[in-house]
């Protein structure tokens, strides 16, 4: 959709342009800005910047103090760890988002749960997002509770998925009395 800046009608690819422009016009003036100042002033300021981005990248990406890895085998052990931690916060978040046990037998461990799709419609949200099982729960955190998803553990998953019903639900289910008859 057009838009308007400086009385003329722009695309918002002409739009991204001029605001760039703009960017770039103000830091350059801000740069001959710095540049007539003395040299103890110049290294204030730039001393200054330095310590504002350092704060704001601790604050993106830091999550606690600690120690560098000096090999590429600790590198590498700690980016696993790392993911490792994450994505167990992930999953007790939306364990916690969903009830914080599983719907069918009331098991409580994060650990076995799973999200069920009460519609059975998984495989075709899984072909349209075409996300890793990692990255469909980092999805999954962004958006608001959804109403087709209950959280099951993997049993109760399983069952209702193979059997169309889990024995919690339906006991007297036929094939669940042949399995125990035999």
């Amino acid at each position: 959709m057009p838009r308007i800046a400086n009385s003329k009608i722009m695309t918002s690819e002409e739009l991204r342009l001029h605001k760039q422009k703009l960017r770039r016009k103000k830091y350059e003036n801000k740069k001959a800005k710095i540049a007539l100042m003395p040299p103890e002033d110049q290294q204030k300021i730039r001393e200054h910047q330095n310590e504002v981005e350092r704060k704001y990248w601790r604050r993106k990406y830091d999550t606690g103090p600690r120690q560098p890895a000096k090999t590429p085998e600790e590198r590498s052990a700690y980016k696993v760890q790392w993911a490792r931690e994450k994505r167990q916060r992930v999953r007790i978040e939306l364990f916690n988002r969903y009830g914080g046990k599983c719907v069918c037998c009331g098991i409580s461990d994060y650990r076995w749960f799973t999200l069920h799709h009460k519609n059975h419609d998984g495989g075709v949200e899984r072909n349209h997002t075409r996300l890793n099982a990692a990255n469909r729960l980092y999805h999954l955190i962004k958006q608001p509770k959804r109403d087709d998803l209950e959280l099951l553990c993997y049993n109760c998953h399983l069952a209702e998925d193979f059997f169309g019903g889990c024995p919690h639900k339906d006991p007297t289910s036929a094939y669940f009395i042949s399995r125990e008859a035999t």
